[in-house]
């Protein structure tokens, strides 16, 4: 099953793009929830996105 996400749905201060999506705290806590449902929620944090 495929479940899209944007990042900024939620948490509007990150602005992670797709440079800045790999080390982006809330996109991390999406993929460890996903592998692990007891996983702690994805956290909101201020991101800028990379140029």
């Amino acid at each position: 099953m495929v479940h899209n996400i944007t990042l900024q749905e939620g948490c509007f201060v990150d602005l992670s793009a797709h440079l800045s999506m790999s080390y982006s705290p809330r996109a991390i806590g999406w993929v460890k929830r996903a592998l692990d449902p007891s996983a702690p929620a994805a956290p909101c944090v201020p991101r800028a996105p990379a140029f």
